[in-house]
């Protein structure tokens, strides 16, 4: 019987925020996605592509990019670092769970 009352409840509280809620600020939000769309159209349709590199800024490139260097561990990188910080936030999750169960 809860579950009804409270289903009843939200439908009604939706139907009038959405009856009576600011409709500029909506219709900003709405007008701002659109204009940003219509810019992003625009530049595609001008032909605002990237210039291609030329070879001296491809070896450049390499030589300076970190990833593109490949001067790191990819074990470390991509492995060991994700996992230290998966157990971190595993230990604090837990460490919730203790505080919460001493004042509950």
């Amino acid at each position: 019987m809860e579950e009804i009352a409270i289903s009843v409840l939200s439908i009604i509280v939706s139907y009038f925020y959405l009856k009576y809620a600011p409709m500029n600020d909506i219709r900003g939000a709405i007008y701002y996605a659109e204009h940003i769309a219509n810019q992003k159209h625009k530049n595609e349709s001008v032909g605002n592509k990237p210039k291609d590199a030329t070879p001296e800024e491809v070896v450049e490139w390499r030589e300076t990019d970190f990833f593109s260097k490949g001067d790191f561990d990819v074990m470390k990188l991509f492995v060991v670092i994700p996992a230290v910080v998966q157990v971190v936030m595993f230990s604090f999750m837990l460490g919730v769970f203790y505080i919460n169960n001493l004042f509950i």
